[in-house]
């Protein structure tokens, strides 16, 4: 018997159960996938999942590069405009680029079809690494604020005055980004963005 779509209903029965295998039980739907597929099973795999999750494993290699490349871009921007007089944990920044570095390499080295798309990966990277300083910066300068009503004014405050000094488009090649040992200059600003209030004194 045929359903008005032309499909059996068998088949669509079929189809569902294996759709709720996949989403109740995902470890017992792939063990029964790899099994059909390893006996030529076609007729019991379930096609449109199993399609959905090798895309997915792509993916997730292309999101290991662009997060990668936002975690490099993040921590120039750090190294760029930290504080002049202040300590700053430069050394953990700079293994942080030198980590991000390496991870690129060995995804690229075992997924070299990447390499096609790591332009466009850089590109999609750059608001991610933007906002992550952003956030680093304030979260930063305001840790030590105590009343919340005044840290979330200066949170908001810092957001937008670093908004607007920070680019808005990204000022780094990509081979800069890629390149071992390398770094960007360090900037200076006139006068760097910081927290208006002052912390609560500590009591004696």
């Amino acid at each position: 018997m045929e359903t008005v779509t032309g499909i059996p209903d068998s088949q669509q029965t079929r189809e569902r159960e294996m759709d709720d295998l996949y989403r109740r039980d995902p470890y017992s739907w792939a063990r029964k996938q790899a099994d059909a597929l390893r006996r030529r099973k076609f007729d019991a795999v379930d096609w449109n999942n199993v399609i959905g999750e090798i895309e997915d494993v792509a993916r997730r290699y292309s999101d290991r590069i662009a997060s990668q490349y936002a975690r490099i871009m993040e921590h120039f921007l750090k190294l760029q405009y930290r504080r002049p007089k202040e300590n700053e944990p430069v050394a953990g920044w700079v293994r942080t680029v030198h980590n991000a570095r390496a991870q690129i390499d060995v995804v690229l080295h075992h997924n070299p079809g990447l390499k096609a798309h790591c332009d466009q990966l850089f590109e999609q990277a750059w608001p991610r690494a933007r906002n992550s300083a952003i956030s680093a910066f304030v979260h930063h300068a305001t840790e030590a604020i105590q009343n919340q009503a005044a840290l979330l004014r200066e949170q908001k405050r810092l957001m937008r005055e670093w908004d607007r000094v920070l680019p808005q488009q990204n000022p780094y090649a990509r081979n800069l980004v890629e390149t071992p040992l390398e770094f960007p200059d360090r900037v200076h600003l006139p006068q760097r963005p910081q927290s208006h209030h002052l912390p609560a004194p500590r009591p004696d």
